[in-house]
């Protein structure tokens, strides 16, 4: 039994009744026990006293709901006095039927059979002991009445009476709350025991909604018997990256109806098991939708009949018990399982479908949700080899972009900012603590991210209305600047709180900066077990302390106590040791805070660490790939660290990494590297036989990747002709983006050299374009600017567009953008241009989507020679001191 069972546990006694019972702690103050040991007659406004297993005095408690039918009932103390620390419980069902994983159940309560007479201090006094009981459940068993059947194990006596006094004790699987125990039935030998089940509770009327007026959070069930599979939710606490988690679900899903009815009828289909996927970039809102159809699935039916409602959950990058995948097989109802960053994830997508549709399975659906970035080359193939088989339909594919509309966002604005005072007002109604109102406002404004750099995106809108809602509850949160910094400050304020409850604040005040390459580690590297978090942990204290004597490594008992805290600070959804700081923004902006601190060195130091295991440095580059977009001087960093240690980084970094991310964003992502790698290997490299070989995988990744574009073309190039089509003008376009990435990238290194960290940002780009009218009268921002580096062909054939982008990232380089390099990509966008009107005139090609016309609107467009020369009239001067 564990320590968290006993700390639960708790005696029941109505004296006016003359009843004795057992209970359960489910958060503090608030115990679930059965109505007939706490009110037989009914809630008569007089006490209730309760006792805890773990000793202290009898506290009153009022009856504050009760069920007769299911035999039920809620208590309410001071929660000062008794359950005070006791998390708040989780609520679970079995939903599974495989005979040979049947998970073990357990209660604790006191039946009357173990009380006793006890001689404690000279003196006889009546004890109640308690007992430990262990079973098995089997949901079949008492499923027309609406219970559960608890089949007790082991040795016990023949008569159900030995049983009175067990009533309300809580009945636990995988520590979850599966029932309440409420009925020994006669003629069964003492060797069952009658439970309500979790949830008909949960779907019983008032009892949700007391939950969560009590603990702060909606009561969810979870599958118990699957807990070694999926991800837990998180739990509740007064931070930022709680209240943002997608998985809290504190704003209400807004403006993907389309998305929503698409996904709820693909779950409805008559099909036994099926995979669909949705893509977008970071922040849109992608594991929103699926928490949201998650939640909507398992609430449909609830309230009539919870055995047949929806069950699943998000599975675990790392399950503790892998093998339950066989009980998946035997589900008694529909699931829904969602993969987050699927394109990482295949192999394990891979060992689910196979023991789905081998065997008997089950006769309910199951459906598969696989959420990315990029459907890039991952999705087309997948769907490919699984299409019309057993493992899959039609292989729906659902694309999420920003739904926030502009006439729409003000609206959007409030309701987020309503529902996150909602959230934290009932956060501290159920007694989560926060130290908000002593914060002070910054000595000096911390360097962050530019708030008009941000896309505006469901993630970006939502970050403002925390902000504000948070400035709102203390105004010097408001001297931090923009949102994100508001955000951060709050945040760390919560990591200080932490720290000083780990006994560590003072080590932290005495080394400003630390805390932060703590977290900033953690959300690096992650840890699976405790050995790889202390590997971590000396990584980022190493990094931190850079420069110590050889051999004057992190203190052992500081590595324990920081990799403690941190386990505490962000624990794992699933099987992992740790967790991370959400959402990926926030974990990005921690990241290159830390960075930057560093002179731009803390990402090569903590990579390149000998402690770290493989799939740690993996885990790295992984985690900037996926920042690149918002935090473009994170990939440069990256890219360093790998030029600086290939043999240890570029295989993970070109192969590992690469394959991961979409064709667009790897072709960034390897551009990015072979740039640092070829700089490196024209300085003054160490080892001219390894620069040679960096250089060479450099460019065979890159020719890996448009080979790997131009074989999913040909793939699904149907059929042979020697008319061109649009794969082929989306290829000639992935030159064209080569070389605007060759730019960016030079324009970014000029950042890192200067400490300026927004050079090659999309803001930033834009600006440039607009402040020296390379575009005349167009409207350029920081969207469009982002929608050419995301590969958008109608952009890349806007050749005034594509040339006002190079020549602004050579300008933020102080670099020439020369008449022939001009000319050159002029050619390359002619050549998509010209293609493009090829594949539009043939008679049987394939339809192109409609394209937009140039952008912006309203503004005149110059041509190459007037292009050409203003660019001579404001750079000619420096060119030619340059070629002179």
């Amino acid at each position: 039994m564990s320590a968290l069972l006993r700390q639960r546990t708790v005696e029941v006694h109505n004296p006016r009744d003359g009843t004795f019972g057992s209970g359960s702690i489910i958060a503090p103050g608030l115990i679930l026990t059965a109505a007939h040991v706490s009110c037989r007659q009914g809630p008569d406004g007089r006490p209730v006293l309760v006792r805890a297993l773990e000793g202290g005095s009898t506290v009153e408690a009022q009856v504050i709901w009760h069920d007769a039918e299911l035999d039920s009932a809620l208590l309410q103390a001071d929660r000062g006095n008794l359950g005070a620390g006791v998390p708040i419980v989780r609520w679970g069902e079995l939903t599974c039927e495989h005979p040979g994983n049947r998970p073990l159940c357990t209660a604790v309560g006191f039946p009357k059979i173990m009380r006793r007479r006890f001689l404690r201090r000279s003196k006889e006094v009546m004890v109640s002991d308690p007992k430990v009981v262990h079973g098995h459940i089997d949901p079949t068993t008492a499923s027309r009445t609406q219970r559960y059947a608890f089949e007790v194990d082991g040795p016990h006596g023949n008569e159900s009476a030995m049983w009175r006094g067990m009533s309300g004790a809580g009945i636990f699987c995988e520590g979850l709350l599966v029932g309440l125990a409420t009925q020994a039935p006669e003629d069964w030998q003492a060797s069952l025991l009658i439970a309500t089940p979790a949830c008909w509770l949960l779907a019983a009327e008032g009892f949700a909604k007391t939950l969560s007026t009590a603990t702060g959070r909606p009561a969810r069930l979870q599958p118990a018997d699957l807990r070694g599979l999926l991800d837990d939710p998180p739990d509740p606490r007064l931070s930022a990256s709680y209240l943002l988690s997608a998985h809290a679900q504190v704003v209400p899903l807004t403006g993907m109806d389309e998305q929503s009815a698409l996904l709820a009828q693909w779950c409805k289909s008559n099909r036994r098991v099926d995979v669909a996927a949705i893509t977008g970039t970071g922040g849109v809102g992608k594991t929103r939708l699926a928490s949201e159809l998650l939640r909507r699935l398992t609430e449909e039916k609830s309230n009539l009949d919870p055995s047949v409602a929806w069950t699943g959950g998000f599975l675990s990058e790392t399950p503790q018990r892998s093998d339950q995948y066989a009980a998946l097989a035997t589900a008694n109802r529909p699931m829904l399982l969602v993969v987050d960053y699927a394109e990482a994830r295949l192999n394990q997508v891979e060992e689910l479908l196979t023991v789905l549709t081998q065997g008997w399975g089950t006769a309910h659906p199951v459906r598969i949700l696989l959420l990315a970035r990029d459907e890039g080359s991952w999705w087309p193939p997948f769907r490919r080899t699984h299409q019309g088989n057993t493992a899959m339909g039609t292989g729906l594919h659902v694309e999420v972009n920003d739904c926030v509309e502009p006439q729409t966002s003000v609206a959007a604005y409030e309701a987020a900012r309503s529902s996150f005072k909602e959230r934290i007002r009932t956060l501290k109604d159920a007694g989560i603590e926060d130290d908000w109102a002593s914060a002070t406002a910054p000595e000096s404004k911390p360097k962050r991210l530019e708030a008009n750099a941000m896309r505006p995106t469901r993630l970006s809108l939502h970050v403002t209305a925390l902000a504000d809602v948070l400035t709102e509850e203390n105004p010097a949160f408001a001297e931090y600047g923009d949102p994100v910094n508001v955000l951060l400050a709050h945040e760390e304020r919560y990591w200080h709180r932490i720290a000083r409850a780990r006994g560590l604040d003072d080590v932290f005040r005495r080394q400003p900066g630390l805390l932060p390459a703590m977290v900033a580690t953690q959300s690096l590297l992650g840890a699976s077990n405790r050995t790889s978090a202390r590997a971590a942990i000396t990584a980022g204290l190493e990094a931190h302390h850079r420069g110590l004597p050889e051999g004057a490594g992190p203190d052992a008992q500081l590595v324990d106590a920081v990799e403690a805290m941190l386990t505490a600070l962000y624990p794992a959804a699933g099987g992992a040791r740790w967790g991370t700081i959400g959402p990926d923004l926030l974990a990005g902006e921690v990241i290159s805070e830390v960075e930057e601190v560093s002179d731009h060195q803390f990402i090569a130091d903590v990579l390149q660490n000998p402690a770290l295991e493989e799939k740690q440095r993996r885990q790295g580059l992984t985690v900037i790939s996926r920042a690149a977009d918002e935090q473009p001087a994170l990939a440069a960093s990256a890219a360093k660290a790998v030029a600086s240690a290939p043999d240890m980084l570029l295989p993970l970094a070109t192969l590992d990494v690469a394959d991961q991310l979409g064709t667009r964003a790897a072709l960034r992502w390897i551009t990015e590297i072979k740039t640092a790698v070829e700089d490196r290997a024209r300085g003054s490299a160490p080892d001219p036989a390894l620069s040679r070989w960096a250089t060479d995988m450099a460019d065979q990744a890159l020719s890996r990747l448009h080979t790997r574009t131009a074989a999913a073309a040909a793939i699904t190039r149907t059929p042979p002709s020697d008319q061109p089509n649009w794969e082929d003008v989306e290829g000639e376009a992935q030159h064209v983006l080569s070389l605007l990435q060759d730019a960016r990238s030079q324009a970014i290194q000029h950042g890192l050299n200067s400490g300026y960290r927004s050079c090659g940002s999309y803001r930033h780009i834009a600006d440039v374009i607009v402040q020296l009218s390379w575009v005349n009268g167009a409207n350029i921002d920081a969207a469009v600017v982002e929608s050419v580096f995301q590969g958008r062909l109608q952009h890349l054939m806007d050749k005034p567009l594509v040339l006002g982008i190079a020549n602004a990232c050579y300008s933020i380089a102080g670099q020439p953008f020369d008449d022939q390099s001009t000319r050159a990509l002029a050619s390359a966008v002619d050549g998509v241009i010209a293609l493009a009107r090829r594949v539009r005139s043939s008679p049987s090609g394939p339809k192109p989507p409609t394209h937009g016309g140039p952008v912006g609107s309203g503004g005149s467009y110059m041509s190459l020679d007037d292009f050409l020369r203003l660019q001579s009239d404001r750079y000619g001067s420096r060119s030619g001191d340059q070629n002179s």
